[in-house]
């Protein structure tokens, strides 16, 4: 689980090379313990698995731990109980989830979900809020 979370805060990380990780490697092995022969295997191209190493080292899972927990976000991968089940179903799924509040709804068969882009235009911030404090009222 947290291979998954600490990837996902790799800046060049993609949907697919998250998949290819995840199916060479991080079920077996660790990403803290993936060299670059290892990430290369799975389909990264060199020069990004070199950047995802030095990246990893400045950015070890404790730093990533301590952001999110002082964010007050807690952050839900795909292996983890807690992963709406519904949500697994769909095609590709997100690799984690990141929570502020409660993810559980009384209803499962009700839920509302934000994705988003990392880099949010100050517009689309301010729509996103309104739209989903609206729906949070809802």
């Amino acid at each position: 689980m947290i291979d998954h979370i600490w990837i996902t805060h790799f800046p060049k990380i993609t949907y697919a090379r998250h998949k290819k990780l995840a199916a060479h490697f991080l079920t077996s092995h660790s990403f803290a313990q993936a060299e670059m022969d290892d990430l290369c295997a799975a389909g990264i191209e060199p020069e990004i698995a070199h950047e995802m190493i030095v990246w990893r080292e400045k950015n070890p899972w404790e730093k990533i731990k301590e952001k999110l927990e002082s964010a007050g976000v807690r952050a839900i991968a795909i292996d983890d109980p807690d992963y709406p089940p519904l949500l697994k179903q769909i095609t590709d799924p997100p690799w984690v989830l990141f929570v502020r509040g409660n993810l559980r709804c009384p209803n499962e068969q009700m839920a509302v979900g934000v994705v988003g882009t990392r880099r949010h235009s100050i517009y689309g911030k301010e729509v996103c809020v309104k739209i989903s404090t609206e729906l949070a009222i809802f």
